[in-house]
């Protein structure tokens, strides 16, 4: 189950998006694995904010959610 897929969708950029995601995948890493490399790898603890994207309106940091829990974002 370690490589595990599952498909979510998304919206980025106001364009419908569906990313294949690991099971315990970041939205940081998943966002990055599929080229959009303006969202930073800063602590990767949540702490320096430096991952922020808007996530239905509120900033997250993007290294603390899990990519799975954002489809239909």
């Amino acid at each position: 189950m370690e490589n595990a897929k599952v498909d979510v969708t998304l919206t980025i950029n106001n364009k419908l998006r569906t990313l294949s995601v690991g099971l315990g995948e970041s939205l940081l890493a998943a966002l990055r694995r599929a080229s959009y490399f303006s969202v930073k790898y800063g602590c990767d603890d949540g702490t320096c904010g430096v991952c922020t994207v808007l996530l239905n309106g509120k900033p997250v940091r993007s290294c603390k959610v899990k990519a799975i829990d954002v489809d239909g974002a």
